[in-house]
């Protein structure tokens, strides 16, 4: 099988031969070069399945402060990631952009002290999961 991660580019050499006897036989030789092209074949993947940080109760949410950055890689080929959300945001406390960059947008729930969200990254077909 092959993976374009592994190898970009084959180069084969084809020679062609008569059935001649050795002495008159001819042949043609021609190089064919072969690019392997890329396919959504690696799932993009979070560099750590857990994230903390801790925030004050008193934050002041305009502009929306960053928590963190979530990071994630894809082998593929110019991979556009997009994180998500999935749960435990259930009053839209948090959001995350695209870049994995999650922020504080709402007041924080009086009483709540710790929020366990889960994230989700997707390289639009492929997918993994973080908790925060």
């Amino acid at each position: 099988m092959l993976d374009r991660e592994l190898t970009e580019d084959i180069h084969l050499t084809v020679v062609a031969r008569d059935e001649a006897p050795e002495d008159t036989q001819r042949s043609a030789r021609i190089l064919v070069n072969i690019k392997v092209l890329d396919v959504n074949d690696n799932r993009p993947e979070f560099k750590s399945k857990t994230y903390r940080t801790s925030i004050q109760e008193n934050i002041i949410i305009t502009p929306s402060p960053t928590l963190l950055t979530l990071e994630a890689t894809d082998s593929d080929e110019n991979p556009h990631l997009t994180y998500k959300i999935l749960s435990g945001n259930d009053d839209d406390v948090f959001a995350v952009d695209d870049t994995g960059i999650l922020t504080i947008q709402g007041p924080l729930a009086k009483g709540k002290t710790v929020y366990n969200l889960l994230v989700q990254v997707s390289d639009g077909m492929l997918t993994d999961t973080a908790l925060k």
